[in-house]
């Protein structure tokens, strides 16, 4: 996307990146809803706690899950073991991410 908004023999400078960040963020938004619909709502709300945090690392504690009204923490970690399976999250050193950094954006925006 940044080859593509720079114009012929020019400098992509740091400035550019953000609107290439929204525009994919933006074409990619309906393929995103979509996922989201098709999640069970348990497995949508851990994906969009994860997102919130960016990283996190004691997923099944009830003070994640009461941060983000969620329900406990079995139900939590029942969702993570999903989203895995699914390969919408990571798991590197007990610390969880959204795979998907574009999807990670979208989440925060809602």
């Amino acid at each position: 996307m940044l080859y593509m908004r720079t114009a012929e023999g020019g400098h992509c400078r740091v400035e550019n990146l953000q609107p290439a960040i929204d525009y994919i963020v933006d074409f990619t938004q309906s393929t995103y809803e979509d996922l989201m619909y098709q999640l069970p709502e348990k497995q949508s709300l851990v994906l969009k706690a994860i997102a919130d945090d960016g990283k996190v690392s004691q997923i099944t504690s009830g003070k994640f899950a009461k941060r983000h009204g969620l329900p406990s923490p079995s139900a939590v970690k029942s969702a993570v073991n999903a989203l895995l399976d699914k390969d919408l999250i990571t798991q590197t050193k007990g610390v969880y991410q959204v795979y998907d950094k574009f999807l990670e954006i979208w989440l925060r925006r809602q």
